[in-house]
């Protein structure tokens, strides 16, 4: 597989390609938004959804600003074509991965809330000086800070922990896991960048 460089991604044309439960959708957002979560995380990644297949469609499943949604990547790539880059499970050194137990996972989370405290935290836990107002932990035993609120790498490293058996990020508490964590993991390995002929 290609290594991620994103001043370079592996262009490829979404029908030409596989895509499996549970893979994830990450997204270099442009917004001021984005652009705060990235400058805080230290990565080019500002949001990321847990891909679902379900004979010919594909989903992204993903927390959003009003709560949880289930959106046609498709309607993503039109959207924001060239930024959306998916990254697969890496199951040869992960062979107790469940991509369908991870989806089903993240359906039930996708029922629940956005959490705006969650990301705040996550973001001054990331931050110059600031992170100092944040408890460290590396207690794993699911997130805590949201209750019934999610954000959205939050949701995905819940999905991939407790539904699809592997740990994404180990010794970081969802609730602090950022798109950017998940971009480094070694659960995923960047597969392509799809576009919309």
């Amino acid at each position: 597989m290609p290594a991620f460089d994103f001043r370079n991604p592996n262009y490829v044309y979404l029908d030409e390609v596989d895509i499996e439960d549970g893979w994830i959708a990450l997204f270099r957002g442009s917004g001021w938004y984005s652009h705060l979560i990235q400058y805080a995380t230290g990565g080019v990644h500002s949001h990321v959804g847990m891909l679902s297949v379900s004979g010919d469609e594909l989903d992204v499943l993903e927390m959003w600003n009003n709560g949880g949604r289930s959106v046609p990547l498709e309607a993503h790539l039109r959207r924001y074509p060239g930024v959306v880059d998916i990254f697969g499970v890496d199951t040869k050194h992960f062979p107790e991965w469940d991509g369908y137990g991870a989806v089903r996972n993240m359906h039930q989370l996708i029922s629940l809330d956005y959490s705006w405290r969650g990301i705040s935290v996550m973001a001054l836990r990331n931050l110059p000086v600031l992170w100092r107002m944040v408890p460290r932990t590396t207690r794993d035993n699911g997130s805590k800070l949201g209750g019934n609120w999610k954000f959205c790498s939050e949701a995905v490293a819940e999905a991939a922990m407790f539904g699809g058996g592997v740990d994404p990020v180990p010794c970081c508490p969802n609730s602090m896991v950022s798109p950017s964590d998940l971009t480094r993991s070694l659960l995923y390995e960047y597969k392509f960048t799809p576009l919309l002929r």
